[in-house]
């Protein structure tokens, strides 16, 4: 919720979003908007973790309905870092990829500032497609020589499918510390793109069911 909140009042911890979080004020915080995606980072001192958190889309940015409904796919935009074969919601990607350069940025300050943390992408629906592509740029690039698959952990909450069948298998094999879909029980977000278009999901995914308190895990993809 944070994550849709104005930066300013993210960067001061005033917003409404941020005075209810269970989380006390994050470290270092450092906010932007790209390409109509907004995100924030920051550092968590209890758990000793640099976070990268992407805002969702909004229902008055074009921009972003734009990005959702561009359901064609493409080949992976860093040249030479995936397998043949895989290929990515052309959308979504280019969202990530024009904003690639700050993530880096941030994740390098935040990264010197904090030499033994590990690292947290997460997102919501648009911004949890473009927070597994900041996971794969970290990782395929070794941006921050420290930060390997051991130390990245992935949560996000209504996912589109973000590529195809081999890209799904690609994610699921980089051996990221952690990697967890939620998906609340009757959202569509994650049932799209549609399968008939080639598209599937990455493990692993928690299932919220209907009472809003179980939860069912899927392994398959």
């Amino acid at each position: 919720a944070v994550a849709y909140c104005d930066v300013s009042t993210i960067a001061a911890w005033s917003c409404a979003a941020c005075q209810n979080t269970t989380y006390p004020k994050p470290s270092s915080i450092l906010t932007a908007v790209l390409n109509n995606t907004q995100f924030y980072a920051g550092y968590i001192p209890s758990t000793n973790q640099i976070f990268v958190a992407f805002r969702g889309a909004k229902g008055s940015s074009f921009a972003n309905w734009v990005t959702n409904l561009d359901f064609g796919r493409t080949s992976y935009w860093i040249s030479g870092k995936a397998p043949s074969g895989t290929s990515f919601h052309t959308g979504f990607q280019n969202q990530y990829s024009a904003m690639s350069g700050t993530v880096k940025s941030f994740v390098t300050t935040l990264a010197a500032s904090y030499p033994t943390a590990n690292i947290v992408f997460a997102g919501h629906s648009l911004g949890a497609a473009v927070a597994v592509h900041a996971a794969l740029d970290l990782t395929v690039t070794k941006y921050v020589s420290r930060l390997t698959p051991a130390n990245i952990n992935v949560f996000t909450i209504g996912e589109p499918r973000i590529g195809n069948n081999d890209a799904g298998v690609w994610i699921t094999g980089l051996g990221w510390s952690s990697v967890y879909r939620a998906v609340n029980y009757d959202d569509i977000v994650p049932h799209l793109p549609y399968q008939w278009l080639g598209f599937r999901h990455h493990r692993r995914e928690w299932w919220i069911l209907a009472d809003g308190t179980s939860v069912v895990t899927c392994d398959d993809i």
